[in-house]
């Protein structure tokens, strides 16, 4: 089996064949073919924050159970590790039967070991949905006043930063500062302490992704989610807005806040 990169050069003799891999120009892209050219997969990587996901995954039809896939997955580690140590994520949608979960422990061994394992449920709603809360409606008024993340001084802000990593795994801090909405991380702090944080980062999609929220209590939350709701009206209206809940406590306040949103069951594959 042949893999070749897909590049500006030559994307156009990809195209037609398959166009979904290609339909947003966005991220990484490798192709499988034989010796004779025929395309028989392909598997399209994006870098969001500080690792690599894979976004599609393909394989025609009449070529399938020849481990192609596995190759593809294998040519995708070794592309990452050219560039440095980074880790890649597969993510998908548990109430979906598409055999993803079934494939990933198939093709985990020694040599390409992947863990597979139920990691959180995803609320995801509309910018409209996050404006409209009836809980914001009905606490329109704050009882602190916060700051943007990214105007408290660098002492401050990693003070902030180090809280949200204590629940976030991330390999490269600078690439994760790199991917947030500056005017949609907000903080309130209070003699020194962070009574409030909350973190939001632009998906490769470019839709919202709400990756940290942390506050003391009721009023401290609304303080920070009632200035976010106003930015994301001037601002965002037609996104949509996802939210992973891996905790109870999460899982409780998605739900209470948004009883309508779209809530799926997300498994993750790490490569």
């Amino acid at each position: 089996m042949n893999y070749i990169r897909v590049s500006g050069e030559n994307k156009s003799e990809f195209a037609s064949i398959l166009p979904e891999v290609f339909s947003d120009g966005k991220g990484e892209s490798l192709v499988a073919y034989d010796d004779d050219g025929t395309v028989c997969g392909a598997v399209s990587l994006s870098y969001a924050g500080y690792q690599y996901n894979v976004d599609w995954l393909y394989v025609t039809p009449e070529r399938r159970r020849e481990k192609i896939a596995t190759g593809l997955l294998k040519e995708v580690r070794r592309m990452v590790d050219s560039v440095g140590i980074c880790p890649i994520s597969a993510r998908f949608d548990a109430t979906e039967d598409n055999g993803l979960y079934d494939f990933f422990l198939s093709v985990s061994n020694p040599d390409m070991p992947i863990d597979v394992d139920y990691a959180y449920d995803r609320y995801i709603v509309s910018a409209e949905d996050f404006i409209g809360a009836e809980l914001m409606k009905k606490n329109a008024e704050m009882d602190y006043v916060p700051v943007y993340l990214f105007d408290m001084d660098e002492e401050q802000r990693e003070k902030a930063f180090d809280k949200a990593m204590e629940h976030l795994t991330v390999s490269d801090p600078e690439a994760f500062e790199e991917s947030c909405v500056k005017e949609l991380c907000l903080a309130v702090e209070k003699d020194d302490e962070i009574l409030a944080l909350m973190i939001v980062q632009k998906e490769v999609e470019d839709d919202l992704h709400l990756s940290y929220l942390y506050s003391a209590d009721g009023k401290t939350l609304m303080s920070i989610l009632l200035p976010a709701a106003k930015v994301v009206k001037k601002s965002y209206k037609g996104y949509s807005i996802s939210f992973d809940a891996v905790t109870e406590a999460a899982s409780l306040l998605a739900g209470k806040f948004f009883p309508n949103a779209d809530k799926r069951l997300i498994y993750e594959a790490e490569i």
